[in-house]
């Protein structure tokens, strides 16, 4: 029943009880463990979470008759503070948020029912987080399709990460503008009815987010994946002999093409039409390993499963390379 709102110095004021318009100067708690500025607040099951920079605080209502009537729950505060304000996300039953502490640097966490924050972020995002020295986020959260979607841009370093929080899954988001990849335009999303809506960054349009249409502003969408490095576990040589696209049967056209060098330099594209009986290319060469990109910007449902190659792993004895580096040795 109670308005909340807080200081940067960490004064949290609440409303009179079911009255927004009132507010009483004596309603008044500080959030002080530690010698921090408060970066946001949020409410939380029963309790107001206060993020600081360096720390979090847990208040609950404890229906004093005078003053504030919050107080402290001391057994949750935590060492974990949060790197920008924007970055905290209520949803359903949870909150997610980019924390940070002296020891550790900057982590995406979740704070669930039993109030202690779970580290949701791998090293791959986290070496992007602390390569922000002067962090900037934006963030925000919608469903879709059964998935609930956190997006977090980074705008000091041009990139989008979103987090399936239903199939814990990263992946990195991007927007086609003027013939190159940017960050994730949209800068907010709220649901409204069956549907959730996004606000542009830029020139302040509003889009619906909607799984039946396949084309961005009448654009065609700029669908690319790049696979991580797949070497099998082994750095003997291996021979690709086919790559097959599974996935549902629809007339478009896909563009595949690979990379033996760390991203470098990729093969020119060939193209495998995802409405054939078998959507399978041949001969795909040598490497001791390699990494994919697929490449469509069809208006088409797109759903796909898994990309099936055929390999198979040369012996280090008939290996060239591994002989005359052996030799080397000796």
């Amino acid at each position: 029943g109670y308005t909340v709102v807080a200081t940067k110095t960490g004064v949290i004021y609440s409303s009179d009880p079911n009255y927004p318009m009132l507010w009483n100067p004596l309603n008044t708690v500080a959030v002080e463990s530690d010698p921090d500025l408060l970066v946001g607040i949020v409410r939380h099951f029963n309790y107001i979470v206060a993020f600081g920079v360096w720390s979090t605080e847990y208040f609950y209502d404890a229906a004093n008759a005078t003053g504030s009537p919050f107080l402290r729950q001391d057994a949750y505060k935590s060492e974990i503070g949060c790197a920008d304000g924007n970055s905290v996300v209520q949803y359903e039953q949870g909150v997610i948020f980019v924390g940070q502490s002296k020891s550790n640097g900057k982590t995406v966490y979740i704070l669930s029912g039993n109030m202690t924050p779970v580290a949701v972020s791998d090293q791959y995002i986290e070496k992007y987080l602390n390569a922000d020295t002067n962090t900037k986020i934006q963030s925000f959260v919608f469903k879709v399709s059964g998935h609930t979607i956190y997006i977090m841009t980074l705008p000091n370093l041009n990139l989008t990460f979103a987090y399936d929080l239903t199939q814990s899954i990263w992946t990195q988001w991007t927007s086609y503008v003027d013939g190159s990849e940017q960050q994730y335009m949209a800068w907010t999303a709220t649901q409204f009815g069956q549907y959730s809506y996004a606000l542009d960054d830029t020139l302040g349009l509003l889009y619906k987010i909607d799984v039946d249409t396949y084309t961005d502003n009448g654009s065609p969408i700029y669908w690319r994946v790049v696979t991580n490095n797949i070497d099998g576990g082994t750095r003997f040589r291996k021979y690709w002999k086919s790559g097959e696209v599974v996935g549902d049967k629809v007339a478009g056209t896909m563009y595949l093409t690979h990379c033996d060098n760390d991203y470098v330099t990729f093969s020119t594209a060939r193209t495998v039409q995802l409405d054939s009986t078998r959507s399978i290319i041949w001969q795909l060469g040598q490497s001791r390993y390699r990494a994919f990109q697929f490449l469509n910007t069809d208006n088409i449902p797109l759903r796909l499963s898994y990309y099936e190659v055929q390999v198979t792993t040369g012996e280090q004895a008939s290996d060239a390379e591994m002989q005359a580096a052996a030799q080397g040795a000796g």
